[in-house]
């Protein structure tokens, strides 16, 4: 269902031009960017990296035992610039700090 609604706000939103978005998907992660190949490559190395390290140092994982098996895929959508981030951002943050 969630990825449903990130897919239709892409789709409707005037902002988003369809031509402009890519999508890379790697294990559980799903990058939605509009900031080029190299940003959106960049992110997606680096949550795999993290992903592999906390399964290391907590020795959790499936046959590898150093790879975190996650439940839900994680989506995470990156903007060119601020900009553009501001309209679709959170009136408040989770978590004060």
């Amino acid at each position: 269902m969630r990825r449903l609604f990130l897919l239709l706000a892409l789709i409707a939103a005037p902002a988003f031009p369809a031509d402009q978005w890519i999508e890379y998907r790697f294990g559980p992660f799903h990058v939605f960017s509009d900031a080029g190949d190299k940003p959106a490559r960049d992110r997606l190395t680096e949550m795999e990296q993290l992903r592999h390290v906390l399964g290391t140092m907590l020795g959790k994982g499936g046959l590898n035992k150093s790879e975190l098996e996650t439940i839900w895929p994680i989506d995470v959508v990156l903007f060119s610039n601020a900009r553009e981030y501001v309209p679709h951002s959170l009136p408040k943050p989770f978590v004060d700090g």
